[in-house]
């Protein structure tokens, strides 16, 4: 009998997948078990993966674009990421205070990228001088970073929201990558892994329907709100343009 060209060879079973469970990275993980049933997933906040490929605690990871930067021990997988084109929602900037007045910025201890993607817009977009303080620091802040569910679910803060995927639009004319799959330099299955994660994108993103209706539940959000959410702020494809983000955003760090 013939083999099913798309069944998995059985050797990419029992693979670790480390990732986020915030919304924006459902339809990558949303599959998984369907697409390979014995794939194991390890659930951290993204700023955590880096760490979990180096250690070898998962072999491969959905790593913010900002800690890839300078890191030779890693590789980052083509083809599927989180993205958005213009508005995101989940990756802000809270302002206490007027945008012209702020100066002292709490960063979010989840994400390395939305830190530095903060101070460049702040710096380099308006021009300000800012100190990035550590979220364990006490003292009053004049705007905060805020990503994930979190900030999907914030009331906007008193003196209103940076979106900052439409601030890096209006700066650069380019979408912003948030994330990418990775693997270990020098990985021999990073070809496998890249054939893996599409087919699981491409399950997920054909599964949308169901997935918004789940996060709506989970999240607390309108079905409206999940729907817009998914199918207009967040894509998944990596193109020229999401390559080209991610070099310019990597040459400004």
């Amino acid at each position: 009998m013939k083999a099913n060209p798309e069944k998995p060879p059985s050797r990419k079973s029992g693979l670790r997948f480390g990732a986020s469970d915030y919304a924006n990275s459902v339809p990558l993980l949303y599959c998984l078990k369907q697409v390979m049933p014995e794939a194991r997933l390890i659930k951290r906040v993204p700023s955590a993966m880096p760490g979990l490929l180096h250690d070898k605690k998962v072999d491969i990871a959905l790593v913010p674009v900002g800690a890839l930067v300078g890191d030779r021990k890693l590789d980052w997988i083509p083809g599927v990421g989180v993205c958005a084109k213009t508005v995101v929602r989940s990756v802000l900037i809270k302002l206490h205070k007027p945008l012209k007045q702020v100066v002292r910025v709490r960063m979010d201890a989840a994400s390395r990228t939305s830190n530095a993607l903060a101070r460049i817009l702040l710096t380099q977009r308006y021009g300000l001088k800012v100190e990035m303080v550590n979220p364990s620091e006490p003292g009053p802040v004049d705007a905060e970073v805020m990503i994930g569910d979190r900030a999907l679910r914030s009331e906007p803060a008193r003196c209103g929201d940076l979106d900052m995927a439409k601030e890096w639009k209006a700066m650069t004319g380019l979408p912003f990558v948030f994330a990418v799959w990775a693997c270990r330099a020098g990985d021999p299955r990073k070809a496998e892994y890249t054939r893996m994660v599409r087919r699981v994108c491409d399950a997920g993103v054909a599964a949308l329907p169901e997935i918004i209706a789940v996060e709506s539940c989970r999240l607390g959000l309108s079905r409206k709100r999940c729907e817009e959410y998914f199918s207009k702020c967040i894509h998944y494809k990596l193109g020229r343009r999401e390559t080209q983000a991610i070099a310019l955003f990597s040459s400004m760090l």
